[in-house]
């Protein structure tokens, strides 16, 4: 077959797998949507019977706030946390978290509600984690099954290989910790939470407004939830393609960019580089958050006459020279 016709076909294959792969974002989008809604459904229904519980005319009180909680309404929240530590997957600092708090009696309504508040947002980031697992494991499953048709690699070891590409870090940062750490899907929406309940000692006007900003939060926490699990699983089949090229001896990566690409993935469209010169974020996809563009392997070939296999290809401006 013509090398530039199999090329050809490559990047057309290239480009349908860029679609299929769209098309699970949306389905897992939906899947996301439903459980963030369901969550802030939970979450305002016990804001709002807070602060129609203990609020007067002219609205919240702190003092109101910060009196105690009834004591059967804590035995309520300790037997639901028991539950959840149980059914759930938590972080380990969420689990002792819980289990702390299963001691505490004397707490004022506040302290309470911040505990069933944060349960709740436990409970999100624990079933949104619980799907990104899946999500991460079908992906690199299906990348790897993918190249492996391709390049016709065998699947020895492919067990082990595959959990060290989940457990590597991004940039410094291991997934696990972007969702659950410091700076992660969880804190991140707890200190907006919490942050709203300070608001909360406001009329009724005051109130609603206020309600309509933690939406937005929580619609925007979201967001940064696709952002991340579309990247992730970029990330990952990126460093499952780049191991099997190297494995492969393949010489060169060739850039396919998405459909409709962005002005930092348009120009390397159809781009050939160096496999040992691949680097994530600046010739190796993802290039961005939500990047969606691939790429397929090359093996470069010397004419007899002069020149190489790699004359069809647009190359970076390094070797052009």
């Amino acid at each position: 077959m013509n090398l530039k016709i199999a090329d050809n076909k490559r990047y057309n294959a290239e480009r349908k797998a860029q679609t299929a792969l769209m098309k699970r974002d949306l389905d897992r989008e939906r899947i996301l949507v439903e459980i963030y809604q369901e969550s802030y459904n939970r979450l305002q229904a016990q804001i709002d019977r807070f602060y129609i519980n203990y609020a007067g005319r002219e609205g919240l009180t702190k003092q109101e706030a910060m009196k105690r909680a009834d004591r059967m309404d804590v035995t309520k929240f300790n037997k639901k946390a028991y539950k959840a530590v149980k059914e759930k997957d938590f972080s380990p600092a969420t689990n002792e978290w819980l289990r702390v708090y299963n001691l505490k009696m004397k707490v004022s309504r506040l302290e309470l509600l911040k505990a069933e508040l944060d349960l709740e947002i436990q409970n999100l980031t624990a079933e949104t984690y619980e799907m990104f697992d899946k999500a991460r494991r079908s992906e690199i499953l299906s990348e790897f099954e993918r190249q492996a048709g391709i390049l016709g690699n065998s699947s020895k070891g492919v067990k082990r290989r595959l959990e060290a590409i989940l457990d590597a870090d991004f940039y410094g940062e291991s997934f696990s910790n972007r969702v659950w750490g410091k700076t992660g899907l969880q804190q991140t929406l707890q200190k907006d939470v919490f942050a709203s309940l300070n608001r909360i000692y406001t009329d009724m006007m005051g109130y609603k407004q206020e309600r309509d900003r933690l939406a937005k939060k929580y619609g925007a926490s979201r967001s940064s939830a696709e952002r991340l699990i579309k990247t992730e699983i970029a990330r990952i089949n990126a460093d499952t393609q780049k191991e099997m090229l190297v494995a492969n001896e393949f010489t060169h990566f060739v850039f396919v960019a998405e459909p409709g690409a962005c002005e930092i993935c348009a120009p390397l469209d159809g781009k050939a580089f160096p496999v040992d010169e691949l680097e994530k974020g600046v010739n190796m996809y993802p290039m961005h958050p939500n990047c969606r563009c691939s790429g397929y392997g090359h093996i470069e070939l010397k004419y007899k006459k002069g020149g190489s296999t790699l004359n069809d290809f647009k190359l970076n401006e390094e070797d052009e020279i």
